[in-house]
């Protein structure tokens, strides 16, 4: 039953982006497309992201109930499609506590609150503390997408 929703939600948000009603979500939402690293087969999802000053990031919500992540494992191409314009760039699992993984993840948090709330266990208006951060890093699936230099000003 999720996976019927979840491709429903996913073939309306595909379409919406795709139209001029995308300026209700362009800031928050965009398309990734890969190609399956078994199958050869072209992919696209919507995919929520935030932005920090080297990567696009995506956590995976639900990621023991989906798949497409696992093609991110050691990096992998990817295009992303932003106000109708492709843009081809890299990207990996983030699979390590790194600095660069927890700046990503606080990135991801300043932009959708909630999920620093529900992910790290933070309360409303507290700072997330280092141990936090990490633990959080460890504890959920993300992928970080190389920012295209071409979106470097543009994107929210």
């Amino acid at each position: 039953m999720f996976w019927i929703a979840n491709r429903t939600i996913n073939v309306f948000m595909k379409g919406t982006l795709r139209s001029p009603l995308r300026r209700l979500f362009h800031k928050s939402v965009l398309i990734l497309h890969y190609k399956g690293i078994r199958t050869e087969k072209e992919y696209s999802l919507p995919v929520m992201y935030a932005k920090s000053e080297k990567y696009l990031i995506v956590v995976v919500g639900l990621a023991e109930t989906k798949k497409w992540w696992r093609n991110f494992r050691g990096g992998h191409s990817v295009s992303v499609e932003w106000q109708g314009e492709k843009y081809d760039t890299t990207g990996a699992l983030s699979q390590e506590v790194t600095e660069d993984s927890k700046r990503a993840l606080q990135a991801y948090f300043e932009k959708f609150p909630r999920s620093g709330r529900s992910i790290a266990r933070i309360k409303r208006g507290e700072e997330i503390s280092d141990s936090s951060l990490a633990k959080a890093v460890e504890e959920s699936t993300i992928v970080l997408i190389d920012l295209p230099t071409e979106l470097t000003d543009q994107l929210p």
